[in-house]
């Protein structure tokens, strides 16, 4: 194995950077759901801003890419620590556990909530956990227009990358099985400018061929409901499982691990704001037209994957050079968010939403101070519940307070 691999600390500061930018992304992705023109499956709708609007398109190009980059640019040396078996449990109590109890008992707990706001949608708890659980054998393809199609919330992540990990785990057996237990390569590169850029190149293109495939078969707000346990949308998936290989394939060429940016910022940070602007400009066919982007023509679509694709590789980069640059050294606040962003990620979503339907009492109120009151609140209650009480105990002691209070709750509010 390369020095700088073996080298490699347990924790790396510049990507605890990455990882908080992805979660802050997420939560303002989520505050400013309330108040998006393209948001009709929303649960609380306080009018409609095309400022919140474009606040979610732009987020939403690089915040769960960022996530599976990050997965894939820590599971080799997870794996080659901890073995194919080691690595898969570890996987599966971190995150095929959580999906599990997740979909069986938190969700259909945090849906009967939202139904019971109804009352012509209002039945019993029972009879409604039991409906939810016909779900199963079931396989859906549409796009949202109702709170009640998002069945997987915030949790499809966790189902989509414990599956990536799955797959993975199983070709990189089979391959070390095929040369004789011998998986590593024979010799890991530093980092070269040609053969980078290159790779990011071939990345961009790949992602807009895909990409674009996509959104010419399906709209790009459709989502892959299978067996009611796994969720996605089809449009991104080839973006996700390309991100998670890029991050699989810098490990491996040691990029980051040298404490250097991937290439000059002076560079990278012009060129995120130009293809930004661009993104925001020419998209807007496609923003307006979320439920049916198939119908616009191919020369539109293909310029609108093309700048899509190419802003996310440049901010995956941006965000990671940056970290590298500005973010390297230990920060206890950084690493704070860092640590707690797992519970941060899997609770704030229903705060967010709370928060939204409080604010709905200021009818007046901007939208913008609106989404950052949502943000601030949200994202700091989270932190402080994962922080004192989830991280205060073993990760499966925190699923099983879910379970408690997904079990008790429903009784409690029929009494």
């Amino acid at each position: 194995m390369n020095k700088k691999q073996e080298q490699m600390p347990s924790r790396m500061a510049s990507m605890d950077f990455v990882r908080i930018s992805g979660l802050l992304g997420v939560v303002l992705y989520h505050a400013a759901g309330a108040y998006a023109t393209n948001t009709p499956y929303w649960n609380v709708h306080d009018g409609s801003s095309m400022i919140a609007t474009d606040i979610r398109e732009l987020v939403d190009v690089f915040i769960m890419p960022l996530f599976f980059f990050l997965a894939g640019y820590f599971t080799l040396g997870s794996l080659r620590k901890k073995g194919h078996l080691g690595f898969f449990k570890s996987k599966f109590w971190e995150l095929g556990f959580a999906w599990i109890v997740s979909v069986i008992l938190v969700l259909p707990f945090l849906w009967w909530a939202v139904n019971m706001r109804s009352a012509a949608n209002a039945v019993g708890y029972l009879s409604f956990w039991f409906t939810w659980l016909g779900g199963v054998g079931q396989t859906r393809l549409g796009v949202f227009d109702s709170a009640a199609q998002n069945i997987s919330m915030q949790f499809w992540f966790i189902s989509l990358l414990f599956c990536f990990f799955t797959v993975f785990v199983l070709l990189h057996k089979t391959k070390s099985m095929l040369t004789g237990g011998n998986s590593n390569p024979a010799k890991f590169e530093s980092p070269s400018t040609r053969k980078t850029l290159l790779v990011l190149l071939a990345f961009g293109l790949v992602c807009v061929a895909g990409y674009f495939i996509s959104l010419l078969l399906v709209p790009d707000t459709s989502w892959l409901t299978i067996q009611l346990f796994l969720q996605f949308q089809p449009s991104k998936l080839f973006i996700f499982a390309a991100c998670f290989g890029l991050g699989i394939y810098g490990y491996s060429r040691n990029w980051f691990l040298d404490g250097k940016p991937l290439g000059r910022l002076s560079i990278w940070v012009p060129a995120t704001i130009l293809l930004a602007v661009g993104f925001m400009v020419f998209g807007q066919s496609v923003f307006q037209n979320p439920l049916s982007t198939q119908t616009l023509s191919p020369a539109n679509l293909l310029l609108y994957a093309s700048v899509r694709s190419f802003l996310l590789l440049s901010f995956v980069v941006t965000f990671c050079s940056l970290g590298v640059r500005y973010f390297n050294r230990p920060s206890r606040s950084i690493s704070s968010l860092a640590d707690n962003s797992y519970y941060i990620y899997m609770i704030h979503l229903v705060l967010v939403s709370t928060f939204q339907d409080i604010l709905m009492i200021w009818p007046q109120g901007p939208v913008e101070i609106k989404i950052l009151i949502v943000f601030g609140v949200s994202l700091s209650i989270s932190y402080a519940i994962s922080r004192w009480i989830f991280k205060k105990t073993p990760r499966w002691w925190g699923l099983l307070v879910l379970v408690i209070i997904s079990l008790v709750l429903p009784i409690a509010a029929t009494i």
